[in-house]
């Protein structure tokens, strides 16, 4: 009797909303427990493979870091933004020290040949032996160091000074690079313009600069420095260096 009323149960559960199979089941006094064992259903695992394959599609942007994401003092709305991103993205240059890029900061002589160095290709220099009594065998910057020295691009103030902590200026900086596009065959050409007669501080550039200099102005590489000067004795900021090297890699180098 019990079973045939647990069928009938079951019956008018699948016709019957269960509100209302509750009350009708409370009028009765059936005190009924009925376990529904519903079955696990697992559904099958479904193969793309027939539709498409995930290796015909290149995101090109799988690789790309954002330079920007490393360091909290650069600022992608200012002046240096494109230069600086050009030097982090091509190994020229690197932080300073974890998370901060210091733009503004002054460059020293042992960054500059440091960048000039990466810029060659970090060229070893296995059985380098400097004189240089202020560079040591264990600095950071001693490859860099060994290669100017070789090669005659950057030299020391004397046989044993090479002066590695010492800020460089924006003359200097494109002596340097002038006399290193000698060294590599590149584009020397001196245009008359535009000259450096157009800066009001022109008559500031030391004797042995001004060839250089007319370079670099006439080859885009050095501008002015926003109030109608030249500034060539000032020291170069980190920034400044990578707008200069961007100009030098864009219009000689490339």
């Amino acid at each position: 009797m019990k079973r045939l009323l647990a069928v009938f149960l079951v019956l008018v559960m699948a016709l019957v909303p269960m509100s209302s199979m509750a009350t009708f089941c409370q009028d009765q006094n059936i005190d009924i427990d009925i376990n529904l064992n519903i079955p696990e259903i697992t559904l099958p695992e479904l193969d793309y493979g027939d539709l498409f394959d995930p290796g015909d599609f290149e995101n090109p942007w799988e690789d790309w870091e954002n330079p920007w994401d490393d360091f909290t003092d650069l600022d992608p709305d200012q002046w240096y933004w494109e230069a600086v991103e050009y030097c982090l993205e091509n190994g020229l240059m690197e932080g300073m020290e974890d998370g901060y890029f210091f733009p503004n900061a002054k460059t020293t002589r042992a960054q500059l040949v440091t960048i000039l160095w990466r810029l060659e290709g970090s060229p070893r220099t296995d059985g380098c032996d400097l004189s240089f009594d202020d560079v040591k065998s264990y600095a950071w910057y001693k490859d860099a160091v060994c290669w100017a020295a070789e090669t005659g691009i950057v030299k020391g103030f004397d046989d044993t000074t090479f002066g590695p902590n010492k800020h460089i200026t924006r003359e200097q900086l494109v002596t340097i690079l002038y006399r290193y596009a000698g060294e590599k065959d590149f584009d020397t050409t001196i245009h008359l313009l535009p000259s450096i007669l157009i800066y009001q501080d022109a008559g500031d550039i030391s004797n042995w600069a001004l060839q250089p200099m007319q370079w670099a102005v006439s080859n885009e590489i050095i501008g002015g420095t926003g109030d109608g000067s030249l500034s060539p004795r000032d020291k170069a900021t980190r920034a400044q260096i990578a707008s200069i090297f961007h100009r030098f890699c864009e219009n000689i180098v490339e």
